[in-house]
């Protein structure tokens, strides 16, 4: 969580280099900035390579369900008896693909959720009823379940509410509240 939450703040930052396109490189590293994008790099380089690492490991095992990193070896392997080099996948790829997922994925959650929340606090009236459901859902258990999940129509409604008003693509069209 902690080096999702660094490569995010990194990646989503400006540089020096950035705004002063021929002084900038030197205040970043003067600035020990530099430093910093290049330490997340490694750590998230590092954690992606063993992710890899453990998949290529499990590989003659029996498993139920492909993920991604696996399908992606597979290309791999299959590109590297039929493919040029150049037009081959490499882990450098699949690295750069699953970055994209991990970050992306994350990014768009927690503005859902900060969307969903912010509705809730202009809505008290549904922040209520939700609160009411969920409540009646857990009892005394105290946490949801699975199987509860189910039972919460009126959240999964705010939800799609929340998907409708708030799409989490940066780039489509906002919508209106009819």
């Amino acid at each position: 969580h902690e080096l999702l939450a660094a490569a995010m703040a990194v990646g989503g930052s400006f540089t020096s280099e950035e705004c002063f396109p021929y002084v900038g490189w030197i205040i970043d590293r003067l600035s020990g900035y530099q430093a910093k994008i290049e330490s997340v790099f490694q750590e998230v380089d590092s954690f992606l390579g063993q992710v890899i690492e453990d998949h290529l490991k499990a590989e003659g095992t029996k498993q139920e369900h492909e993920d991604i990193v696996d399908v992606m070896l597979r290309i791999k392997r299959e590109q590297a008896q039929s493919a040029r080099e150049e037009e081959q996948l490499t882990t450098d790829h699949i690295k750069a693909v699953l970055v994209d997922l991990l970050l992306a994925g994350v990014d768009t959650s927690a503005v859902t959720v900060i969307w969903a929340m912010s509705e809730l606090a202009r809505n008290p009236r549904v922040m209520s009823k939700a609160q009411d459901e969920v409540r009646k859902c857990i009892g005394k258990n105290g946490s949801i379940t699975v199987e509860n999940m189910e039972q919460l129509q009126y959240l999964k409604m705010i939800i799609k509410e929340t998907f409708r008003l708030h799409p989490p693509g940066p780039m489509l069209l906002p919508r209106q509240t009819i």
